[in-house]
């Protein structure tokens, strides 16, 4: 193009010496001004692109191109051209200018001043359309779920989704309405406090006496809540039960978060806890600590997430804590006893029988092999003690595989690691390091067959979305599915016992 011209001023500046510049001058200029219009056509065409705009406003200035444009939680001001579709969700879109696709307004309004032209569709989704008369649309005009009462419900909600989910946390300072909600949310926590002290008070006591346990028990409400939900629905009765259970989740998140904050409004002083309107000054001083820790961005959602887990867990375990008080007194003990036959003849490993919940005979400190013609009990292994070993062997084999880059291979080694250890020790490296052992239900220590199909039933427990292993914490024996298919249990190692 700049050749072009410097070609024509030549012939411009030749032809002037001989006396012709006054014929060609008004053609050379048409030329150039058509050249120049070309040029302005050309190069914002060169600068076009796609514009994705989300939790930011999106503007195109007069004379300025964009090609598809898409703004998410932000408002769209179009004065320039868009080439393509413009899409604005949950925000507004101002149209002055040139939109050559579809416009399209979802949760918002869409405002099409008088120098709008839409060559397509507009479609407007949940919200409303101000179309000045003059605005142009070449295809049809769709209204969806439009009303006036919507874009007013829209803003709002548009506002804090914008100052607070997208800066990753829960409080937007910015928006009125989202303090009026903190108010009566904290207000239903007060109601709840005064409802229901008693299961407020084990809430709290069990966020300060286990707080690991009720951490780790949100976990598992969290992990089995929706392998749950889908066994109930499966079942024919079960689908009865899944309102219930929702109900009470919803109970335990509340009450929970109740639990956590009166929990930490104690700890400013322990005269809170004499009366019952003192109790309700600590939740408020711990409400309003976590408060002001929800607005801060990224750190809000995390804190909020913790309290919601933490809470959760404390009633869980309350919960637990309740019933096991309301047992009979005539259950027996979470311990397992081996009893050696009545012989003369000592022999170097004789057989023993076993026998759970039994009453100690000697003590449960005394090692297996100190007293071979006296029962020896043990305690049973929990559930959460067995999660650690479990843990601690499970970053062991993958730290192992992840620097030999053979990942794939995790299942089998991990099937062989336990299988061998099981074999030569009854017990594995995190079994040696929490101090717990796998022994058989006659007392004697695992043999090749019972650790291969322990190995296998376990597989058997993780393929049941993991209830198998989970079992373990509410069975009487402290049994897993696999500890039950293989006939084996595991026990705590006495203290002064050899690991190794």
């Amino acid at each position: 193009m700049v050749r072009m011209k410097r070609v024509h001023y030549f012939a411009i500046m030749v032809l002037g010496l001989s006396g012709a510049t006054e014929r060609l001058s008004p053609l050379l200029a048409q030329e150039a001004e058509a050249a120049q219009e070309a040029e302005v056509e050309i190069r914002p065409e060169r600068r076009a692109r796609d514009e994705v705009r989300i939790g930011s406003d999106f503007h195109l200035p007069v004379g300025k191109r964009s090609k598809d444009t898409t703004v998410v939680l932000g408002s769209a001001v179009i004065d320039g051209t868009v080439d393509g579709d413009l899409v604005v969700v949950l925000g507004n879109a101002t149209v002055n200018g040139k939109v050559n696709g579809e416009l399209v307004v979802v949760a918002g309004s869409a405002n099409l001043g008088s120098e709008a032209d839409v060559r397509n569709n507009c479609v407007v989704v949940a919200g409303k359309l101000d179309r000045d008369p003059a605005a142009r649309i070449g295809g049809d005009v769709v209204a969806l779920a439009s009303g006036s009462g919507l874009p007013g419900f829209v803003g709002p909600m548009f506002a804090w989704l914008k100052n607070g989910p997208l800066l990753a946390r829960p409080m937007a300072p910015k928006v009125p309405w989202s303090w009026a909600v903190a108010a009566i949310v904290l207000a239903f926590y007060c109601l709840l406090a005064l409802l229901f002290r008693r299961p407020l008070q084990a809430g709290v006591e069990a966020v300060e006496t286990r707080p690991l346990g009720s951490l780790m028990a949100g976990f598992l409400v969290f992990l089995l809540i929706v392998p749950v939900l889908i066994l109930l629905a499966i079942s024919v009765v079960g689908t009865v039960l899944i309102p219930f259970l929702l109900c009470g989740l919803v109970f335990a998140f509340f009450l929970g978060k109740a639990a956590v904050y009166q929990f930490v409004g104690f700890q400013m002083s322990s005269s809170l806890r004499s009366t019952t309107a003192l109790s309700l000054l600590a939740l408020l001083i711990g409400a309003a600590i976590f408060l002001l820790l929800y607005l801060i961005p990224f750190l809000g959602f995390f804190v909020w997430g913790l309290v919601t887990i933490w809470g959760i867990g404390a009633v869980t375990l309350a919960s637990f804590r309740s019933f096991r008080r309301n047992k009979p007194a005539t259950q027996a003990p979470a311990t397992v006893t081996f009893n050696p036959p009545q012989q003369t003849v000592q022999t170097a490993n004789p057989p023993v029988i076993a026998s759970v919940g039994a009453s100690p005979v000697a003590s449960a400190g005394a090692p297996l092999a100190s007293a071979p013609s006296a029962a020896i009990s043990y305690a049973l292994a929990g559930f959460w003690i067995r999660l650690l070993a479990m843990l601690l062997d499970f970053i062991l084999v993958g730290g192992v595989l992840a620097v030999l880059r053979a990942q794939k291979l995790f299942l089998f080694v991990w099937l062989v690691y336990h299988v061998g250890f099981w074999i030569w020790k009854s017990m594995t490296i995190g079994d040696i390091i929490v101090g717990i052992k796998c022994v058989r239900t006659d007392g004697q220590p695992m043999n090749v067959a019972a650790s291969i199909i322990r190995a296998l039933a376990s597989v058997f427990s993780a393929m049941a979305f993991g209830l198998g292993f989970f079992w373990a914490g509410w069975d009487r024996q402290k049994q897993s599915w696999h500890d039950k298919i293989a006939g084996t249990y595991m026990v705590k190692v006495p203290k002064g016992a050899s690991l190794v």
